[in-house]
């Protein structure tokens, strides 16, 4: 993945298929959603992972962080507009709780 995240860095269009919303969440800025060889959604990565009806339509499970971040987000309206609230990834959800510790990944996780 290292090789696809430095090729993207250069200016490189990277076209990747794959069913892992994890790395979805990691490396993808727009994604195209299919079931049955049909378009379902597209949209930015941050758009369609919230979107249930899409996840559901193709039989996606989101990332657990995406579904941390929701419940947060239910939980405490003054959250629903923060960081911690759009977290994506751990990264996020980290730099989103310690601003400045954003380049430190969490130990034994490399996303």
């Amino acid at each position: 993945m290292s090789i696809i995240r430095r090729l993207h860095e250069n200016g490189t269009t990277v076209i990747m298929v794959c069913h892992d919303m994890e790395v979805v969440a990691d490396f993808a800025e727009r994604i195209i959603v299919m079931s049955d060889g049909l378009v379902v959604d597209q949209g930015s990565t941050f758009e369609i992972l919230r979107n249930r009806h899409t996840l559901e339509a193709a039989d996606l499970v989101p990332p657990q962080i995406v579904d941390i971040s929701l419940a947060l987000q239910l939980m405490s309206p003054t959250l629903a507009d923060s960081a911690v609230a759009r977290a994506n990834t751990l990264a996020e959800m980290r730099a989103a709780i310690e601003p400045n510790t954003l380049a430190v990944p969490f130990e034994g996780v490399d996303r």
